[in-house]
This record gives structure tokens, C-alpha cells and sequence, in this order.
């Protein structure tokens, strides 16, 4: 794409969780502290009560913590932001203040706009970005750089429209 190139914005969609949490970092550490604190006094109960020793119940309570942190996180502070002109999608991951660019594909190298089909997941790279499940989410299939890649959205009805009508005017004009 030239660099000179104008591109005219379409739709633009913030995508985020239902029952999406608003805290304050302060209140999930505090949050997080109180429950290393329960380990450490759960495993400290064990070992009193029934000689079970400390290095076999801390360590996997702590990856349980971290497994869980990782969940809540990506489940209830990640939202998406999609991006489209009448030459690109792109697609952003918001987690807090901090904005992390996804994929920047061309409607012309989008090869399919889909529901979700289970077989496509092992054919190329996926990029998750959806905040639904995947069997409710939209999947865009792309061959951008001779590199197959999945991307797996959950837009509104109307941004969805406007995805498919900006991607066939696309296909129409790489044909001309």
C-alpha cells in the first residue's frame, strides 16, 4: 500500500466484555495479597493438622492463583477495538490504558467473512479477539504476505454489514 494512499473511515467498535469490571489496580492487588496470605495460612493449617508439608500444597495453589488471575483478566478487563476503512480492518486489544495492535489486514487479501467452523483452527495462526465464545464469534480468514492467518471477531450486526459490504466493494475494485 502506497503512503500517500487516503483512507476513508468506515466504522469504527469498541468490543468489551459483558459485565465488564472497572477497578482500580490498587483493589486487585489488595485482592491478590489477601489471597497468597489464604495459601499461606491454608497450608500452614495442613501441615499443623496433618503433617502435610508445605512444599506440596503451596505450589500448586499458587499456579491455581495464577491460572485464575490469567481467566479474570482476559475474561472481564480485555476489550477489543475494530478499525475499518474502505481498504483495511484493523483490529486492537485494550486491556487498561494500554493499546496493543492485533492485525492490520487489507480487504483484498481477505479470502472469507464466516461463523465459526472448527476445522479452520489448525490450519493457520489464530488470532483470538473476540470476546464471545468462539462458536458465537465471527472468523475472518486472510492470506495477507503469502501467510495464512484466522481472525476471530465478535462485531455488532451493523459493524458486520459494513465489513461485508466494504469488503465485496474491495474485491470488486482489485478485479478492475
Amino acid at each position: 500500500m502506497e503512503e500517500n494512499t487516503v483512507q476513508t473511515l468506515v466504522a469504527i467498535e469498541i468490543v468489551e466484555p459483558t459485565g465488564k469490571r472497572n477497578r482500580s489496580v490498587g483493589a486487585m492487588y489488595l485482592v491478590l495479597t489477601a489471597l497468597i496470605l489464604a495459601v499461606i495460612s491454608f497450608a500452614n493449617f495442613l501441615f499443623t493438622r496433618w503433617q502435610i508439608s508445605r512444599y506440596l500444597i503451596q505450589p500448586p495453589l499458587y499456579i491455581l492463583i495464577a491460572i485464575g488471575c490469567v481467566w479474570i483478566y482476559r475474561r472481564y478487563f480485555v476489550s477489543y477495538r475494530y478499525t475499518l476503512t474502505d481498504q483495511t480492518l484493523a483490529v486492537e486489544r485494550v486491556a487498561g490504558h494500554n493499546d496493543r495492535a492485533l492485525a492490520a489486514l487489507l480487504l483484498t487479501e481477505i479470502e472469507s467473512i464466516s461463523t465459526w467452523d472448527r476445522s479452520l483452527k489448525m490450519q493457520a495462526h489464530l488470532y483470538r479477539a473476540s470476546v464471545q465464545p468462539a462458536e458465537k464469534s465471527i472468523i475472518v480468514v486472510a492470506n495477507p504476505e503469502g501467510m495464512r492467518t484466522i481472525l476471530l471477531i465478535s462485531p455488532s450486526e451493523s459493524f458486520l454489514s459494513e465489513l461485508h459490504n466494504q469488503w465485496q466493494a474491495a474485491k470488486v475494485r482489485k478485479k478492475q
